[in-house]
């Protein structure tokens, strides 16, 4: 696996999937979609090795059990990073809701402040 060319597929798609919210969360998820694809460099060749050494056992039956612990043990391993993934999306989430969050009290502030001016005291 190259890394560097997964991690470039990996930051197109997130861009796209991002639209317009994706100059918001750019830097942090390049980080860490960055790690995310180190792991999956590091699962795939602990795959790879697993399964070499299955190829290299002497009977069919032990290759057979070996290839499956290979598969589970990759399937394992691409389920804590899809985990990690899902803690990005939580991450990326909540950075946008407080971006929209701190829009929404800029702008009642703005209108709080234009209430108080028109009634000409501080009322709110």
């Amino acid at each position: 696996m190259n890394l560097e060319e997964t991690l470039k597929a990996m930051l197109e798609a997130a861009a796209g999937a991002a639209k317009g919210k994706w100059g918001k969360v750019k830097g942090f998820a390049q980080t860490e979609l960055r790690t995310l694809a180190e792991k999956g460099r590091e699962l795939s060749v602990s795959l790879a090795t697993d399964l070499a050494d299955a190829a290299a056992l002497p009977t069919e039956d032990e290759r057979a059990a070996a290839t499956a612990i290979a598969k589970k043990r990759a399937a394992f391993g691409m389920r804590g990073i899809v985990l990690a993934g899902e803690g990005l999306a939580l991450a990326v989430e909540a950075d946008v809701k407080l971006a929209a969050q701190d829009a929404v009290n800029a702008a009642l502030g703005v209108l709080r402040k234009a209430i108080n001016d028109a009634a000409g005291i501080g009322i709110l």
